[in-house]
């Protein structure tokens, strides 16, 4: 497991790959194996989902987090993690259920309370406050008080959900299945697209507006969309992925499923295929 830490001044686009300071934790250090996802809390806590439990990290060392007060956490590993400004730490399990740990104390959600079955895969908060969590069953909304699975009343036909973002104009998109979904900001009714693809875990607003997604077993690429911020014709990272992001820089950034940390100093600049041996690409 690797953490690049972002200093204070700005990144350098021009800085390569090998330019950066490295800190590693592996499972001498204590860290969990297989970990499914990150998040990190105002406090600076920095939690971690594994296949098995969840985990916090206070710089030194990692803790496997059970609450002191209050419901234990459900047992089963943790699919995905959402920290809010206010402290709250939303967890996703991979049996299913959602829970949220506020002031140390949990409290848990079940399919009785509104969930969709199912491994909870990904959490989004629009700008007015409700919540939305996906699962492989299904998209739910949490009101405040309890969570409603969202169905034919919103026009969503989705059954499986594996990614969810809102981007800057309040527009919910929502990756099921093998097709993408959106709901503009203020609207009950989801609309779909002509994009088609296969597992995608994660959506991503670049700072230009342009909306990019990772296919796990395919590439990393501006989604085709006809609007003001259209991709570039036929831009790719060829590598498979789960998660990305955009430093403050533009710089891409990737975790690669089994071709180790890739980043893309230009992102923009692309009009093709990138791979591993292109020189628009750095590895680690």
């Amino acid at each position: 497991m690797v953490f690049l830490c972002r200093p204070m001044v700005a990144f350098d686009s021009d800085r390569s790959l090998a330019q950066f300071a490295h800190t590693a934790w592996g499972s001498r250090e204590g860290a969990p194996g297989r970990i499914l996802a990150l998040a990190q809390t105002p406090d600076g806590y920095l939690w971690l989902g594994s296949a098995t439990d969840l985990f916090r990290f206070d710089g030194f060392t990692f803790q496997r987090y059970q609450p002191l007060n209050g419901p234990k956490l459900p047992e089963g590993g943790v699919r995905s993690l959402l920290a809010l400004p206010n402290g709250d730490l939303w967890i996703g399990f991979r049996a299913g259920g959602i829970s949220r740990l506020r002031s140390g104390r949990a409290e848990n959600f079940t399919a009785t309370d509104g969930i969709p079955d199912g491994n909870v895969k990904a959490f989004a908060q629009g700008r007015d406050g409700t919540l939305w969590a996906g699962t492989s069953h299904g998209l739910a909304r949490f009101d405040g008080h309890r969570w409603h699975r969202v169905g034919k009343d919103w026009s969503f036909a989705g059954k499986s959900v594996e990614g969810l973002a809102f981007d800057r104009k309040g527009t919910l998109w929502v990756s099921a299945k093998d097709t993408l979904l959106y709901l503009p900001q203020g609207a009950t009714a989801f609309q779909t697209t002509s994009v088609h693809f296969t597992d995608v875990p994660q959506i991503v607003e670049a700072p230009n507006g342009k909306l990019w997604l990772a296919e796990t077993a395919g590439t990393v690429h501006p989604i085709p969309l006809n609007n003001n911020a259209a991709p570039m014709d036929q831009a790719a990272v060829r590598v498979g992925s789960q998660a990305f992001l955009f430093d403050p820089d533009g710089a891409l950034w990737i975790a690669t499923v089994g071709e180790g940390l890739a980043r893309i100093p230009a992102p923009y600049k692309l009009t093709g295929q990138t791979d591993r041996s292109s020189d628009s690409s750095q590895r680690e």
